[in-house]
């Protein structure tokens, strides 16, 4: 499933932004990346994307950006990656290409506490 469908329900049900990069480097690393932001007023969570590798990872940031470095501002990789572990999910299905599991513990976050990874969600 691709990421924008993934996570659609965040700007059909929660009045989320979307915003899309390519970046042809990242950390040192030849690309392409691509990263699938979705934000609001409170913070914004992206999923980096290395097409080559057909690799993800994650971060949040206060705002969205095309800069890198205000963009990646927090890696969350290795927190989503403890969750999952804890949920008994097979954690490397995590980095690949279908973030359907990450999306599913998002949208339990939102409708238990309001939030996710520190982000607040409003409801439409």
């Amino acid at each position: 499933m691709s990421v924008q469908k993934a996570f659609k329900f965040l700007i059909d049900q929660y009045d989320f932004k979307y915003g899309f990069n390519r970046f042809s480097e990242f950390n040192d690393f030849l690309g392409p990346f691509d990263a699938y932001s979705f934000y609001n007023d409170y913070g914004c969570f992206t999923i980096l994307h290395a097409v080559q590798r057909n690799e993800m990872e994650y971060y949040i940031s206060q705002e969205f950006s095309n800069r890198q470095d205000i963009l990646f501002e927090i890696k969350i990789s290795e927190q989503v990656f403890k969750i999952m572990k804890k949920n008994r999910v097979n954690p490397l299905n995590l980095f690949k290409r279908d973030n359907t599991l990450v999306a599913k513990f998002i949208a339990d976050e939102i409708n238990k506490n309001g939030v996710f990874f520190g982000i607040k969600v409003k409801r439409n």
